[in-house]
């Protein structure tokens, strides 16, 4: 996963984590960009 990727999937996600199970969503290790479409060519 691209480091770049992952920092907008947050950036994106993070005003709708209001939990703290949806914050430990964004964890990268949580994260499967690749599912969707996230990755090379970003």
């Amino acid at each position: 996963m691209e480091s770049s990727a992952y920092i907008h999937h947050v950036l994106e996600h993070i005003a709708e984590a209001d939990t703290v199970e949806k914050l430990e969503a964004l964890l990268p290790w949580n994260v499967g960009l690749a599912a969707e479409g996230w990755g090379a060519g970003f």
